[in-house]
């Protein structure tokens, strides 16, 4: 499978070549190694090819990474031939949390290039050794979870990746990290329409009126560790912004860029977010001391 390229950001993602186990037949938890995860099952068969989930965590926590390995096997007897670049990407996992509804995926969109691979009879590959779901992901309570891929359509000259098993997860309670607690915080003033996701150390929240890419509004929060000047701006040309200070915080200074459409579109952008940022600070920010 072919690196993922992401924007804005990078994120864990299945590795530039699967990692193939020779074909033999299943063995049973007698014999079988506990590394093996005999009990856990594989998802439902669908077009001679099959997927399996297994967690790699022991154990799970709020606020801790909880990894997962995704496993692709050939049930028939034939070579198939499959692509795999969005295994670990773009809202690949279905996830349902202690209160049985969906979990908020968190992650940005993401660009991949990659090619359709073979799989023999009875072979298995892992498509993605390890991935964070915590990354991509807010799990933000503890409790009862349920996690699956969702399988993927068809690609040109390949075979339909199937759905897996649900994997059910027991998290234990913990703290989010002080980047996602902001998030959570900005859930709650984010307008309609706004759609919110994390981007390194980034917050993003991105409107699009058109569906077309190039009319996406991004206003982005981010924190430095640096003190930027007065009057410090980023980009060049049309996509020139005034980097706006909104405060200090432990992760850093935190500062605002957003483009002129905002003042139409949320009119108190920079108060709304400037409050989540630093509680309790709606006249405004704190000055930081100087580096």
């Amino acid at each position: 499978m072919a690196a993922c390229c992401a924007t804005p950001a990078a994120s864990p993602c299945a590795p530039s070549s699967p990692m193939r186990q020779p074909a033999r037949p299943e063995r049973d938890s007698a014999t079988d190694p506990p590394s093996a995860a005999p009990a856990i099952a594989w998802g439902r068969e669908r077009d001679g090819l099959q997927t399996r989930l297994t967690l790699r965590t022991t154990q799970p926590a709020v606020g801790k990474p909880l990894l997962v390995r995704l496993e692709l096997r050939n049930t028939s007897r034939t070579v198939k031939r499959y692509d795999a670049q969005q295994a670990a990407v773009n809202h690949s996992l279905v996830i349902k949390g202690p209160e049985g509804g969906p979990v908020r995926y968190i992650a940005g969109d993401f660009q991949t290039a990659g090619n359709a691979r073979t799989i023999k009879p009875g072979e298995t590959v892992t498509l993605v050794a390890q991935l964070d779901v915590t990354r991509q992901y807010l799990l933000a309570q503890p409790g009862r979870y349920a996690i699956r891929f969702r399988g993927q359509r068809v690609a040109f000259g390949a075979s339909p990746i199937p759905a897996s098993n649900t994997l059910a997860i027991s998290l234990g309670g913990g703290r989010l990290s002080p980047l996602q607690s902001i998030l959570v915080r900005m859930l709650r003033v984010t307008p309609k329409g706004w759609r919110i996701s994390l981007s390194g150390t980034a917050i993003l929240f991105q409107h699009n009126r058109t569906a077309l890419k190039r009319d996406v509004t991004t206003v982005q929060v981010w924190f430095s560790k640096k003190r930027l000047s007065a009057g410090a701006t980023l980009g060049a040309g049309k996509d020139k912004r005034v980097v706006q200070h909104l405060g200090e915080h432990p992760l850093g200074y935190a500062y605002l860029t957003a483009p002129p459409e905002v003042r139409e579109l949320w009119p108190q952008a920079k108060q709304k977010i400037q409050a989540q940022v630093n509680p309790g600070e709606e006249n405004g920010p704190r000055t930081p001391q100087p580096p």
